[in-house]
C-alpha cells in the first residue's frame, strides 16, 4: 500500500478517535494506515557506536545543517550514502548513522511509496517549532539522535480545543532513538485531525540532532 491507496472520505465518515500506536517493533509503522491512527512511534535503542558519534558531534560542532531532497529509486542507497558521508562530520561511527539513516530512507519509500523523499538532518541549540501545531503536509517520519524528542497530545475529550492556548496539563513525549510518523491534515481525508505536537524546549546544556524525513511526489 501506498498514499494512493488510502481510504477515501466516505471510509473515514465514522472514523473512531485518533490515538497513536506505540510499539517496539518496526511493524507498528504500518499502522499509519490506519483511519484511527495519526501516530505511530516505534521505540528503539541506538547503537552505542551512533550513540557516541553523535555525543562528540553535538560536542564538537557549532552547527549542521543538512537538507536535500533523494529521488526514490534504484540508486537511493548509494546516492544517499555518498551525500551524508560528505556532509557529516568523519570519525569513528560515521558509517553506523550514515547505514541507519538510509534504513529510515528505504523504510519510508517502502511504506509510503513516495517518488522523492525531503531529507532535512539538523544539530539544534533551540527550539525549531516551540508551539503546538499540525503539519499541513500528508506524513513526516522524524527522530531525534540526541537529546529531547518531538512533544504530542493525546487527543482531547469532547470539545475541547485541539491546539491549546496554553500550556496543557498532560504532554507526551518522544525519546532519542524512536521513529515516530506524524500524519498531517494533508494526508487524504485527515483534515482536522493532523497530530498536534511541537519541538521540545532545549537546555543550554544539552543540543538535539534532529532527523526528518518528507513525502514529496
Amino acid at each position: 500500500m501506498n498514499l494512493a491507496d488510502m481510504p477515501t472520505k466516505s471510509m473515514l465518515h465514522h472514523r473512531p478517535k485518533p490515538a497513536a500506536h506505540v510499539s517496539d517493533h518496526p511493524v507498528i509503522m504500518g499502522d499509519i494506515y490506519a483511519p484511527e491512527c495519526n501516530l505511530t512511534v516505534w521505540q528503539r535503542s541506538l547503537d552505542d557506536s551512533i550513540e557516541r558519534y553523535v555525543s562528540r558531534l553535538c560536542a564538537q560542532q557549532s552547527s549542521l545543517n543538512i537538507r536535500t531532497v533523494i529521488q526514490c529509486d534504484e540508486d537511493l542507497e548509494k546516492n544517499a550514502s555518498e551525500l551524508l558521508q560528505a556532509q557529516l562530520p568523519a570519525g569513528d561511527g560515521q558509517a553506523s548513522i550514515v547505514a541507519d539513516i538510509v534504513e529510515l530512507l528505504q523504510m519510508y519509500e517502502c511504506l509510503l511509496g513516495p517518488s522523492h523523499i525531503g531529507l532535512r538532518m539538523t544539530l539544534l541549540k533551540a527550539a525549531m517549532c516551540p508551539k503546538f501545531h499540525v503539519d499541513r503536509l500528508p506524513v513526516r517520519l522524524v527522530t531525534c539522535y540526541s537529546g529531547t524528542g518531538t512533544q504530542y497530545l493525546p487527543e482531547p475529550e469532547g470539545d475541547t480545543a485541539r491546539i491549546p492556548a496554553n500550556e496543557p496539563e498532560s504532554v507526551l513525549q518522544l525519546t532519542a532513538g524512536d521513529v515516530a510518523l506524524l500524519k498531517g491534515d494533508g494526508w487524504h481525508g485527515n483534515e482536522g485531525y493532523g497530530i498536534v505536537h511541537r519541538s521540545p524546549p532545549v537546555s543550554d546544556h544539552q543540543a538535539r540532532l534532529f532527523l526528518s524525513l518528507d513525502y514529496m511526489e
